[in-house]
């Protein structure tokens, strides 16, 4: 993003406003959130997060660095399908797939096993 169109959306931020909170960390890589609140000087409250009015952390903020940017669809999406992959991937796990009818097997092996045309 421009310098100038990236100062312009951030100058047009408003509490409630949607976000991409994007972390150096291994806890969170991108993730959707929500201002919470925007200071008189310009500061940006997401989460736990304090952003600069630059949309970015700065000092010994022990997370590491991180930054906001525009929801776009594709990110969105992206972010999106991320989550529930994990949750899936969760889910699996915890089933003891032994135990369900021989119905319930085959149809969850449909549902995980990719058509060949999406096998990159």
């Amino acid at each position: 993003m421009a310098d100038d169109r990236r100062k312009e959306w951030l100058a047009g931020l408003a509490p409630g406003d949607e976000v991409i909170l994007h972390s150096g960390s291994s806890v969170v890589l991108d993730d959707l959130r929500v201002i919470a609140k925007i200071t008189p000087t310009g500061r940006i409250k997401v989460g736990n997060y304090n952003f600069a009015p630059d949309g970015w952390t700065h000092g010994s903020d022990l997370r590491g660095n991180a930054w906001i940017a525009p929801v776009t669809a594709g990110a969105r999406d992206e972010i999106v399908r991320r989550k529930l992959w994990k949750q899936i991937e969760e889910q699996v796990r915890k089933q003891s797939f032994r135990i369900l009818p021989l119905e319930d097997m085959e149809k969850a092996l449909v549902l995980l096993t990719p058509a060949k045309s999406e096998i990159p």
